[in-house]
């Protein structure tokens, strides 16, 4: 409602796409069919462990196409996994993938890693979203848009008045940890 209060010629999504009426500027990032590639790039690493866990909350604004492709990637590839809704402090167990979209959980995972001895990569396998330095320092396998680049773009469209209709690719940075 609010955002078709806009001029569509002075508007420019940015991020995440969200179907809207008429033609519109868009910088914006695809989850389906990157997270889908990227998931099957790591098949044959993800089947080393006993099974992968998603923890995805019905309630969070995290995309929703990346539970539909998580799931369709279990069943195509035959591999053992579920969703939960939350990482349990201490629930960290060696033979297992965690996927985490949610920082807060990713690193209450390396901490329960480090508590028990168990070594990410080896032991245990980790995922997460959107790179960051942090994550590159540590040698946390991630799967990622540029948001830099996602960045530079719109400031370019915007100072040079420009029509965009870009997806910027996601891909995945394979460290360590997977």
């Amino acid at each position: 409602e609010l955002l078709d209060t806009i001029p569509r010629n002075k508007f420019l999504m940015f991020d995440r796409y969200e179907p809207l009426d008429g033609e519109f500027n868009h910088i914006t990032q695809e989850f389906e069919q990157t997270t889908y590639k990227a998931l099957d790039e790591l098949a044959p690493v993800i089947r080393q462990f006993d099974e992968i866990i998603f923890y995805h909350s019905p309630d969070s604004l995290d995309p929703k196409e990346i539970v539909t492709v998580f799931k369709k990637f279990l069943k195509n590839h035959k591999i053992k996994g579920r969703i939960l809704a939350e990482y349990k402090a201490g629930s960290v167990e060696k033979g297992k993938v965690y996927f985490t979209l949610d920082n807060f959980a990713l690193w209450q995972i390396m901490k329960d890693c480090k508590a028990k001895g168990i070594r990410p990569g080896k032991d245990t396998g980790i995922l997460s979203c959107n790179d960051e330095p942090a994550k590159e320092i540590i040698g946390i396998t991630t799967l990622s848009t540029n948001f830099s680049l996602m960045g530079k773009r719109a400031g370019q469209a915007v100072m040079n008045r420009e029509k965009v209709a870009e997806t910027i690719p996601t891909q995945l940075m394979r460290r360590n940890t997977l």
